[in-house]
């Protein structure tokens, strides 16, 4: 592995390259709260340096958010990718949220 790795000779990390960042890139971030992982804060964190962000979080999901979700979700991804510059508003991402299909357990 070192080997491979010396072969391939990459670059150092800028000194920078933890820094905190801002863009003007309009970001739709869905996470599900059971992943994990992702810290359950990351993601809100994260919004924080973007100019026009949503979050939505879906309660009973884990790290695979593009399967076994509510069908608000397709819809809020239709209306970012429409309209990328305003954010999606607090009402509608909670609504969705409430939408997320309970986890079912198997016992026996």
């Amino acid at each position: 592995m070192v080997e491979a790795c010396s072969r391939w000779q990459p670059k150092a990390a800028s000194t920078n390259f933890r820094s905190a960042f801002r863009s003007e890139v309009p970001v739709f971030m869905v996470r599900g709260a059971l992943s994990p992982t992702s810290a359950s804060g990351f993601a809100t964190e994260l919004s924080k340096n973007f100019d026009v962000s949503s979050v939505l979080t879906l309660p009973n999901s884990g790290f695979d958010v593009r399967h076994d979700v509510p069908v608000c979700v397709d819809e809020l991804r239709r209306s970012f990718l429409i309209d990328p510059t305003t954010p999606l508003g607090p009402a509608e991402l909670e609504a969705c949220e409430a939408q997320s299909p309970p986890v079912a357990f198997l016992t026996g």
